[in-house]
């Protein structure tokens, strides 16, 4: 590859630092930030691109590439690792078409803490476009399994189910197309599972999970209060006991403190805020721990 395509690919389109409540970003932060943009400007920067990553894994930075789609974005962590992620319409994905910042902010959290899931099953609620399922799957984790809202003509939906989802309204026609094409840009068809999974299901007292996991997460999960109950349920039947849920999401969303108060009654949940800056905003976060007692 010669100098000025490796320039090109490393056209800088935004960068995303995760950072304690209500900031400031750190010098650390800002200093990788400036290094990094440096070595983009420069020409023949293999080695140094090497070196920067090397050093810099794991840190609370993410770098937003330029693409030519608007609906296509390309990220690159701290320590070299890319992921790629198609976006759709709200009229074809619903809620799930974009990627929201808790959801990089969430990824940017996996990434520093890819220990925590070495080896393990995890299954994302609400994956959207799979941002974070698919960072999970890119860090330490065994299998990741993406569940979100299907097709309403899902084979072995039955009349009934498939009613009460139209009466409902939510259920997007090509989230789960868009979530499989997504696995399969960054070539995880190995370690990742695409699933239909519909909350209020987990409802029933009749549910049952297909598999209970040890780890579970979710990021911008609750829009509406009326979910919460539905989510909690989704969250501590596919838990196992002991196992731990982690949800990134925007601070003051309805439903969110409905459903972290119906954690807190079956174990153990500890909050901390935090923020996701950008270079032209910054978004108030809110990130939670559940242990299922």
């Amino acid at each position: 590859m010669n100098a000025k395509s490796e320039q090109q690919k490393l056209s800088l389109s935004n960068i995303w630092v995760l950072a304690e409540s209500n900031g400031p970003v750190r010098q650390e932060e800002m200093n990788i930030c400036k290094a990094f943009m440096q070595i983009c400007r420069e020409d023949n920067n293999k080695d140094k691109l090497r070196a920067f990553f090397a050093e810099n894994r794991g840190k609370p930075v993410l770098f937003e590439m330029k693409t030519e789609r608007k609906d296509f974005r390309k990220f690159l962590f701290s320590g070299g690792e890319t992921m790629s992620i198609q976006e759709g319409s709200f009229g074809d994905s619903g809620l799930g078409y974009s990627i929201w910042d808790a959801g990089l902010a969430l990824s940017i959290w996996i990434q520093m803490n890819g220990d925590k899931f070495a080896g393990r099953d995890v299954l994302e609620l609400g994956s959207g476009v799979g941002v974070t399922g698919i960072c999970m799957a890119k860090s330490s984790a065994n299998q990741v399994v993406l569940s979100d809202f299907g097709n309403v003509e899902d084979e072995g939906e039955d009349e009934g189910e498939r009613n009460s989802v139209v009466e409902r309204n939510l259920q997007p026609r090509n989230l789960l197309e868009n979530l499989l094409t997504n696995v399969e840009l960054n070539g995880l068809e190995e370690k990742c599972q695409v699933t239909r999974l519909d909350w209020h299901a987990c409802l029933a007292d009749s549910f049952r999970p297909v598999k209970e996991f040890q780890c579970v997460i979710g990021s911008d999960v609750i829009y509406y209060e009326e979910d919460a109950e539905a989510l909690t349920a989704a969250i501590v039947k596919h838990l196992r006991a002991g196992g731990t849920f982690f949800l990134m999401n925007r601070r003051g969303r309805p439903g969110l403190s409905a459903v972290l108060e119906n954690l807190e009654r079956m174990g153990k949940v500890e909050v901390t805020e935090l923020s996701l800056f950008n270079n032209f905003d910054s978004t108030p976060l809110l990130f939670a721990t559940f242990t299922k007692g």
